[in-house]
């Protein structure tokens, strides 16, 4: 309890004003991860005339990595959860900083706090930055999202991904589904399909419980991807995320990082302008504010990080709340705030 007590000072003292907040725009708010924040920040800098830097996947969704960008057509790729840690080019973006652009980083505390720190003797540069932090339980290792990736589209005959979503809300906010999009290639056969090399007993269980369903494609992806694929079938496995063996590593801090498990950067220590991420039991927290397709939690730490959400907040449902109920919030997700 004392331990609590403490943290919530210590973020009673950073903390500028404290949000429950969704999308105002409900296509938008399905395709969020939580309630839509993101974009809601992301469009009010690029109306500025600004860019924004965040994690957008690679082409074979086997890794992520941050890019910057003017084009809301790429913020759109940005939004949406990736459970792993993103490659930043520091250096690119201090470059762009450095060019007098007005630019919104947004990352775990740990890459915040290594962006700002590039920049620590450059006062008239960080003057340019926003640095919005996601609400962090620890990042899982590049291998585990690997080897379990790797592992699903060999079990399926598979030759690639067309999407991974990891927070894919068909059975709403709270009971989020991880959705994979493979192209199966139109001469594999669903009844003569040679059987895996190699599947754990694990993740074979969870597949064979998940649901499945197959479209035809022709030459070209899916919306989400702008690359081109041969014709064949795309085949979607949906499945309750304590059904993924990599989801339930995660949760168990089984597959992170072991420097996660001692993070330096949280709870207000990043030198994030604002945090953002899952407001879980908001039901009970603050119900007025409760949506079921998904609502965040924002802290504004600086006056830059305040003034950009209060422009942003025209394209949002918020409510504000109080630093009781904001150290609430950020306990639930697991261990944010130690």
């Amino acid at each position: 309890m004392f331990r609590w007590l403490k943290a919530v000072r210590k973020l009673g003292h950073l903390s500028r004003a404290s949000y429950a907040a969704s999308q105002a725009d409900a296509s938008l708010l399905a395709r969020s991860s939580s309630g839509g924040v993101f974009h809601a920040l992301a469009s009010q800098v690029l109306a500025d005339g600004g860019e924004v830097c965040a994690a957008v996947w690679d082409e074979d969704f086997l890794g992520c990595h941050h890019i910057m960008t003017s084009d809301p057509a790429v913020v759109e790729q940005m939004m949406g959860s990736k459970y792993m840690q993103s490659r930043v080019p520091f250096g690119d973006v201090a470059e762009r900083l450095r060019h007098g652009k007005k630019l919104l980083f947004v990352g775990t505390g740990c890459q915040v706090y290594a962006l700002r720190q590039s920049l620590d003797n450059e006062q008239y540069v960080l003057e340019n930055l926003i640095c919005a932090e996601v609400l962090c339980h620890s990042t899982p290792t590049a291998q585990s999202w690997r080897e379990y990736a790797l592992g699903v589209l060999t079990s399926h005959d598979a030759l690639c991904f067309v999407n991974v979503n990891f927070r894919d809300k068909s059975d709403g906010w709270e009971n989020y589904r991880l959705r994979f999009d493979m192209l199966i290639s139109e001469s594999t056969s669903e009844t003569n399909r040679p059987a895996p090399e190699s599947t754990s007993a694990r993740e074979g269980s969870a597949l064979e419980s998940a649901s499945e369903e197959s479209s035809p494609v022709s030459d070209s992806a899916p919306e989400e991807s702008s690359a081109a694929f041969p014709a064949g079938q795309i085949k979607s496995l949906s499945m309750p995320y304590m059904e993924s063996p990599f989801f339930r590593d995660f949760l168990a801090n089984r597959n992170v990082k072991p420097a996660c498990h001692q993070c330096r950067f949280r709870g207000g220590r990043s030198g994030a302008d604002l945090i953002m991420g899952d407001f879980w039991r908001v039901k009970k927290i603050c119900p007025s504010a409760y949506d079921p397709a998904g609502v965040s939690i924002v802290n504004c730490f600086s006056k830059k990080g305040l003034q950009l959400f209060k422009a942003a907040s025209p394209h949002l449902k918020c409510r504000k709340i109080n630093i009781v109920q904001l150290m609430l919030a950020v306990s639930a997700n697991k261990g944010y705030g130690d």
